[in-house]
């Protein structure tokens, strides 16, 4: 069986791939609309890559309907 090697971004490498503000982001985890970020240690947070795809699908999904 093949191990999968979760991957993880920071805010400022998001805030690259989706072309929004760092603020955006925030605002978005506080209102439940964006994944929420966790701690990996020395208080940097981050995301895993398979809820930002799923976040994006669920974009997606929204626009097809």
């Amino acid at each position: 069986m093949e191990k999968i090697i979760p991957k993880f971004y920071r805010v400022s490498q998001l805030v690259e791939m989706l072309n929004v503000s760092k603020s955006s982001i925030y605002l978005w985890v506080s209102q439940g609309k964006f994944p929420k970020s966790f701690k990996i240690g020395g208080g940097t947070s981050v995301w895993s890559d398979l809820d930002i795809s799923e976040w994006i699908d669920s974009l997606n999904k929204s626009d097809e309907g």
